[in-house]
C-alpha cells in the first residue's frame, strides 16, 4: 500500500505541475500579445512557473511517507 501512496502523491503533484505551468504561460503570453506587460514580466513569470514546477516536484521527496 505504500507505493501506492506514492504513487498517487505522484499523480497529484504532476497534475497541479501541469495546471499551474500552463495557467502561468498562457497568462503571461496572452498579457504580452495584448501588450499588458512587457516582454520581460513574461519571461520571469515563466521562469517562476519553472521554479514553481520545481519545488512543487521537490515536496515528494521531503513528504513523510504513508
Amino acid at each position: 500500500m505504500k507505493l501506492l501512496g506514492i504513487a498517487q502523491r505522484t499523480r497529484r503533484t504532476m497534475v497541479q505541475n501541469l495546471f499551474f505551468s500552463a495557467l502561468y504561460n498562457t497568462l503571461a503570453l496572452g498579457l504580452v500579445i495584448v501588450m499588458a506587460i512587457p516582454p520581460l514580466i513574461a519571461v520571469l513569470a515563466m521562469a517562476a512557473s519553472s521554479l514553481t514546477v520545481t519545488l512543487n516536484a521537490a515536496r515528494l521527496a521531503w513528504a513523510e511517507p504513508d
